[in-house]
């Protein structure tokens, strides 16, 4: 539809990972309140998503590169009691 990225999200026939992560978590009847959550990216969640983790209780979202998704994701972040931060991975040479 040629919505510039995101803008007409509403129109989206997919969903984003974090939110099908929290309704798997729900169908499955696993507890989200004071969860972390781990995500495959490089970019913060949108601002819906955000606000889904939120309500869902998730405490801190780690993610590969913490770029943000816009200005309003950090606004609402700054105001949330989730800690977002980058997964950092040390590199370890065994036997050296």
């Amino acid at each position: 539809m040629k919505f510039p990225s995101g803008e007409g999200l509403e129109w989206c026939n997919s969903i984003h990972a974090e939110k099908n992560c929290l309704i798997a978590a729900a169908r499955m009847g696993v507890q989200t309140k004071g969860a972390t959550l781990y995500f495959n990216g490089e970019i913060s969640p949108c601002t819906q998503c955000l606000g889904a983790c939120i309500n869902a209780g998730i405490k801190e979202i780690v993610l590969l590169k913490n770029n943000n998704y816009d200005a309003t994701v950090s606004w609402v972040n700054g105001y949330s009691q989730i800690k977002i931060r980058e997964f950092n991975i040390e590199k370890k040479v065994i036997g050296a």
